[in-house]
């Protein structure tokens, strides 16, 4: 059963987001995301947690994961090719004036994963995201800004294991629930379609292998456009990389990103 509790939280957290987006002056919208994944994105401010890593921006964070099948989301299914799967991107204002470099727009992707790995209860969450590991790959349009694509990846974890169901995950779930909901998603979706069930094999080192696009819309405003598949080994050892599965309807998506001002 709906809350009505929830949706009006769920409304405030969308209108406190917009109000950023309008300091911004932009906002991001994804309008051709695929079935397999959820259809409509959670947005938050990670102002703070980027600023505390010592990245001197201002700006939003929007995603969408793996679609719900039997009350879970597909993030956390081994055997979908959305399994552990972005995809998104951020909209940050640059508060120094001087040339961002590629490492440090991929750092707000890793500030990103291990806050998110630290919610799901990973002790040691870890991502590397090292600017050596993409290759630039030609340049695109964007809602009428051009960006430079870069294909790459590096090490993290998954978010499963066995502090998930610890108090403050549902809390959180119950957050990213009314984020999703309050921008949008169809179907709505529920706080526990995003606890994992527990795994004797916890936190598993997975390699991100994704799409990155950067888009310059003003000196001090830029995109960060992610969508990323993984390169895992199964139970029997093989390798599978989902990303060779996936990386066409990335690019589609990211492409079809569109850049509204606010």
């Amino acid at each position: 059963m709906d809350n009505p509790l929830s949706d009006i939280i769920g409304h405030w957290h969308a209108r406190k987001v917009r109000t950023l987006e309008v300091h911004l002056g932009y906002s991001l919208r994804f309008r051709r995301i695929p079935e397999p994944w959820i259809q409509g994105y959670a947005s938050f401010d990670l102002t703070s947690s980027w600023q505390a890593a010592g990245l001197n921006v201002t700006g939003v964070d929007y995603f969408t994961v793996g679609t719900v099948v039997r009350g879970r989301t597909t993030r956390f299914d081994s055997h979908a090719e959305t399994f552990q799967s972005w995809i998104g991107g951020y909209l940050v204002r640059l508060n120094e004036d001087r040339a961002y470099t590629l490492q440090e727009h991929l750092n707000l992707a890793v500030v990103d994963q291990v806050n998110w790995l630290r919610h799901y209860g990973d002790p040691s969450p870890a991502c590397e995201l090292p600017a050596a590991g993409f290759q630039n790959v030609g340049r695109v349009n964007i809602s009428g800004y051009r960006g430079t694509v870069y294909v790459g990846g590096g090490y993290s974890h998954t978010d499963i294991g066995a502090a998930t169901q610890r108090t403050w995950l549902h809390m959180a779930a119950r957050v990213l629930a009314m984020a999703f909901n309050g921008n949008g998603a169809e179907p709505r979706v529920r706080a526990a379609n995003f606890i994992p069930e527990v795994t004797e094999a916890p936190y598993v080192p997975i390699f991100l292998k994704g799409i990155i696009i950067i888009v310059e819309i003003q000196p001090s405003v830029h995109a960060v456009l992610f969508g990323n598949g993984v390169v895992l080994k199964d139970r029997h050892g093989m390798e599978r990389d989902t990303f060779e599965l996936i990386k066409d309807r990335l690019f589609e998506t990211l492409t079809a990103t569109v850049i509204v001002k606010a």
